[in-house]
């Protein structure tokens, strides 16, 4: 479960037996190795007690990708949230997964899952 209150954004915790290969993998981030372009992509199964604006995104060295972006409304229901996009990274690079809401409000997790969060190498 992350509270957001309005304005707020937090990284999503990441398994840390997650299968690596060619990247560093930190408390809750992965850092690029090797300079190249990557498909990243990421899903989290999630709802809210109460409906509330939520981004979901992929922060290379702290800033949001534009790419690597999607909002929505969470509602009481699970969603599905997904997105990937093939974008170019360099060395050093480190990618946390987050969620912001501009109003604010708590998100519930589905069962035994955080989230999945992919980054793999093209090129």
């Amino acid at each position: 479960m992350i509270v957001l209150g309005s304005g707020d954004t937090e990284i999503v915790a990441l398994s840390s037996n997650m299968p690596s290969d060619n990247v560093n993998l930190g408390l809750d981030s992965i850092e690029i190795v090797d300079t190249g372009t990557y498909l990243v992509g990421f899903t989290i199964v999630a709802q809210a007690a109460v409906a509330f604006d939520l981004e979901v995104a992929v922060q290379i060295n702290g800033t949001t990708s534009p790419v690597l972006s999607v909002s929505t409304i969470l509602i009481a229901d699970f969603q599905t949230i997904s997105l990937s996009a093939i974008t170019d990274l360099t060395a050093n690079d480190t990618l946390t997964l987050t969620v912001s809401s501009t109003t604010g409000g708590t998100i519930t997790f589905g069962p035994g899952m955080n989230a999945n969060f992919h980054v793999v190498r093209l090129a």
